[in-house]
């Protein structure tokens, strides 16, 4: 994943301005948000105080909406507030984009804490869990579950002064396969 993420940084740099433009955003100015797990839209409670810590946050945010999401606010009368930018999905480039230039990332997404990560976003976590712990080291990720206040608190944290640690790699695995491949090829 980190060296899908490393090859389509120069696509996403190029891209960069112009996703700004279109979402009306200026870079370090927006968080992007992302969330699509059935703990989360399913219920309508929890639904609702995820809106609820979106709407109380100083600057925009910008939701790529999932269908999932879409159809449970609907249900629930989940209404966004003004702060709110509900998008409609944006394909990987765009979303790259978007992350790179948040001032956080708020997700319920295993790949998203991950793609903040590799890129030294400030992430919130909008679950109790995660299967990532070691994006939580030195305060990258925060765990907030669906608590508004928890969520608010951690988005508006101070960025983490330590850099995120390698725990993924060095974006170079495939190149290190292709290596050992080409070395010792499998006998079969």
């Amino acid at each position: 994943m980190y060296d899908s993420l490393l090859a389509a940084l120069p696509r996403v740099q190029e891209l960069g301005a112009s996703v700004l433009l279109k979402f009306d955003v200026a870079p370090g100015a927006y968080y992007v948000a992302t969330t699509h797990r059935a703990s989360n839209t399913d219920d309508a409670a929890t639904l609702r105080a995820l809106f609820e810590a979106f709407g109380r946050l100083e600057c925009p945010v910008v939701l790529p909406l999932h269908p999932r999401t879409r159809e449970a606010m609907s249900a629930a009368g989940v209404t966004p507030a003004g702060n709110v930018r509900v998008v409609d999905p944006v394909g990987y480039f765009e979303m790259v984009a978007l992350e790179s230039n948040a001032r956080a990332v708020l997700t319920d997404s295993g790949g998203v804490q991950r793609e903040a990560y590799f890129l030294g976003l400030p992430c919130v976590t909008l679950r109790t869990e995660s299967e990532w712990p070691e994006t939580a080291v030195d305060g990258w990720n925060v765990l907030a579950g669906a608590d508004p206040d928890a969520i608010v608190r951690a988005a508006q944290r101070p960025r983490p002064q330590t850099p995120p640690r390698p725990a993924f790699g060095d974006g170079r695995t495939a190149d290190k396969i292709v290596e050992i491949l080409e070395h010792d090829p499998p006998h079969g």
